[in-house]
């Protein structure tokens, strides 16, 4: 079930800016479906993406987005999986080149509510299929022209 799909704005803690910062976040709880036959260990899903006029990337920020994130929602952070959308890129002068999309899994350590340590992986191949029949689900555009 999705919970948020929307951009989602963060004050820096660490600079005094009257700009807030902003990335594009959706968020579904699988344990909110009507499946009895599955039991999630981790139910939540966030998937964080820069916007296309960001000043900075979702990945300079990770630690500081899951923190804001899990308080602002109250999730418990040892029942989330969190994963970064990159979409693919083209360039030159007749797009003929792309870099592939890419998604990656986020894992961090915590302590007293605060994210820290972020480690990054790549995401297996079922878990995204299963991202991007969700995104798809959406029927988002804010989500759609990323895919």
């Amino acid at each position: 079930m999705l919970i948020h799909n929307d951009i989602f704005s963060w004050d820096n803690d660490e600079i005094q800016s009257v700009e807030k910062r902003k990335c594009m976040l959706c968020m579904w709880d699988l344990k909110k479906r009507n499946e009895k036959s599955f039991v999630y260990l981790k139910p939540i899903f966030i998937l964080v993406s820069d916007l296309k006029d960001a000043k900075v990337s979702v990945r300079n920020c990770a630690a500081q987005i899951a923190t804001k994130v899990v308080s602002h929602f109250k999730i418990d952070p040892r029942r989330m999986n969190w994963i970064e959308y990159y979409p693919p890129i083209k360039y030159l002068l007749k797009n003929e080149h792309i870099i592939p999309e890419r998604f990656d899994s986020v894992e961090f350590s915590w302590r007293e509510n605060k994210a820290f340590k972020p480690k990054w992986k790549f995401l297996s191949p079922i878990i995204k299929e299963k991202i991007k029949e969700m995104m798809l689900d959406t029927k988002s555009d804010f989500i759609s022209d990323r895919l």
